[in-house]
């Protein structure tokens, strides 16, 4: 579904990053995971990759409408997005936004999708990006449905970070929506969201859950669950 849309130019393994977290499953057409993790070191390109998805979870085909073949499945574009890169800091929020802005301004995107592309939100018709970094209350209740953790290994008590964590991921649960998030290698004892997803991960890998909706890509192939085995298209 969105092989067209944000694939090019990029990396086998950036494609295989990308279309494991859009993994459907082959009896229903719903996605597998419903939270990602991006853990890569820094300098290795997560932001740029990160806006790309955030542009076409803004204006793509990425919603699951019918196989029109067995393995084959046809995108419809997301009524009334609301997607958010969210953020403990407006500083952390710009590394990513930043990239959207000029991904939208400098192509044909602005005029054909009637954008108003602005420093603090960018606007659709029906449909909304932002950066987000209000206090965790502010945000409980909204229909986001899609959005990006920014960073998570800064994310920590300290700075409310994990519960503006939990709320979001309330909110995308509510619209059935999904989340990632970015992050270099978190510092072991700091209890940030980052440490607390390896942690998570770590017990999928141990198989002590089983059938996550949690996809990992740490530099290790993700692990799919049994409903979605068996679909083509990924690459390995």
């Amino acid at each position: 579904m969105v092989s067209t849309w944000v694939t090019r130019g990029y990396s086998r393994r950036n494609r295989r990053d990308l279309f494991s977290g859009f993994t459907l499953s082959t009896k229903t057409g719903r996605f597998c995971y419903r939270r990602a993790l991006l853990a890569r070191c820094k300098g290795w390109g997560k932001s740029p990759l990160i806006a790309a998805l955030c542009c076409v979870e803004l204006l793509g085909p990425v919603r699951f409408s019918h196989f029109e073949q067995p393995g084959i499945p046809v995108g419809r574009s997301v009524p009334s997005p609301m997607v958010q890169v969210v953020a403990v800091s407006a500083a952390q929020t710009d590394n990513t936004f930043s990239l959207i802005r000029e991904m939208l301004k400098l192509g044909d995107a602005e005029s054909v999708y009637g954008l108003e592309v602005g420093r603090s939100r960018i606007l659709s018709d029906g449909g909304r990006l932002e950066p987000v970094t209000a206090n965790a209350r502010s945000r409980e209740g909204q229909r986001v449905t899609f959005s990006v953790f920014d960073e998570s290994h800064l994310w920590v008590d300290g700075n409310r970070g994990k519960a503006l964590a939990d709320v979001v991921r309330r909110n995308a649960a509510k619209m059935d929506a999904r989340t990632v998030e970015t992050t270099n290698a978190p510092m072991p004892g700091e209890g940030s969201v980052a440490e607390d997803s390896y942690g998570f991960y770590e017990r999928i890998a141990s198989g002590e859950i089983k059938d996550p909706d949690f996809c990992s890509t740490t530099g290790r192939p993700p692990i799919v669950p049994r409903c979605c085995r068996g679909l083509s298209g990924v690459p390995p």
